[in-house]
């Protein structure tokens, strides 16, 4: 019994990895749980798998009383091994752990404060970033061990463009970029609206698809008025399911001032399509410069204009970058073999504790 312990309330990508985790763990023979907040999204995630939820108020650090009531329900449901999921709550999870008597693993999915990690036995880094980051603040190299994401390359494949465009009212003639992702500030998605402006201005059939919602998004559209884009840009709404935009886009943009790895660069990779990424951690640990995609300097809106550009006239890369990226996806970084790194993990903690 292996029970993932999550406190949020917004659906992002540690939810797709906790949801893939638990699949393939009930594939090998596990039984997975999850302990999150009542009406998460990991209640309808990991429950309509038919596996056990408990709901509990553990959102935030300052709770006495979460350690006690993790160790209750980690007592009732039979655990074995615990593994917690980003920084709200998990510092006083990991501890409810321990007074239960059952080691845990800690993963870290971007450049989260070591606090939250301290109490468990061992720490999933999901790139040398964010290990870096963590050593950094003093955490011993022993207790690290770095799994970089991996997806579901059966679930994302390639797939023609046409029919998704024909669904969206977008024309057959325009090379489409999509983005994916939560609207706040280091996604930086300012910026990238900002670039479009200039590509817009170079190749008129350039079209941008903005998939996500978050406190940004009125800013956001007053951003694209006022940049007169309204005519280049389709803002999407929150997508749980993002193969349709993936699909019916050239190239995928991340623009992010910081990213663990970029879970949505890997769907897209596995979906045929070449990525540009901003050098903003760990993206430059899984796109292959020139290859599979292009990686560019954070807010440097001259080079991320080139990099669009290069893809929008250069068709033979796009087409041969997406086969490349693909082709990378399925040998180097698919779920299973995320979940077979995932399992030493585990394994080894259950061994030493």
């Amino acid at each position: 019994m292996v029970v993932q312990i999550r406190a949020s309330r917004t659906f992002r990508g540690t939810e797709k990895y906790i949801g893939d985790l638990c699949r393939e763990l009930a594939v090998r023979g596990y039984s997975p749980a999850a302990i999150t907040l009542p009406s998460g999204p990991l209640v309808s995630l990991v429950g309509q798998m038919g596996m056990p939820v408990f709901e509990l108020p553990i959102r935030g650090d300052v709770n006495p009383f979460t350690p006690f009531l993790i160790a209750g329900a980690l007592r009732k449901c039979g655990a074995e091994l615990v593994n917690t999921h980003g920084s709200h709550g998990s510092c006083l999870c990991n501890l409810g752990a321990r007074l239960a008597g059952i080691p845990s693993v800690h993963t870290v999915h971007g450049p989260d404060n070591k606090y939250a990690g301290m109490p468990a036995a061992h720490l999933i880094a999901i790139s040398e970033h964010v290990r870096q980051h963590l050593i950094r603040q003093g955490v011993s190299q022993k207790r690290i061990s770095v799994v970089r994401n991996g997806v579901d390359v059966h679930k994302f494949v390639p797939q023609e463009a046409a029919g998704f465009r024909a669904e969206m009212g977008l024309s057959a003639d325009w090379f489409c970029f999509s983005v994916v992702a939560m609207f706040e500030k280091y996604k930086g998605l300012s910026f990238l609206l900002e670039t479009f402006r200039t590509v817009a201005d170079k190749a008129p059939n350039a079209r941008l698809l903005i998939a996500g919602s978050g406190p940004l998004e009125a800013d956001l559209r007053l951003q694209v008025e006022r940049l007169n884009l309204s005519h280049f840009v389709r803002f999407l709404g929150f997508c749980e399911d993002v193969r349709p935009v993936i699909s019916a886009s050239d190239c995928l943009v991340l623009p992010s001032e910081c990213e663990g790895l970029g879970l949505v660069l890997l769907e897209a990779m596995a979906s045929g399509r070449p990525v540009i990424a901003t050098d903003s951690g760990g993206p430059k640990e899984i796109v292959d410069e020139g290859v599979t995609g292009m990686i560019v300097p954070v807010n440097d809106i001259e080079k991320m204009r080139n990099a669009m550009l290069y893809a929008l006239r250069n068709l033979d890369w796009t087409r041969e970058a997406g086969t490349a990226a693909r082709e990378y996806v399925v040998s180097e970084r698919s779920v299973e073999r995320e979940v077979d790194e995932i399992e030493e993990v585990y394994c080894k903690v259950l061994k030493h504790g």
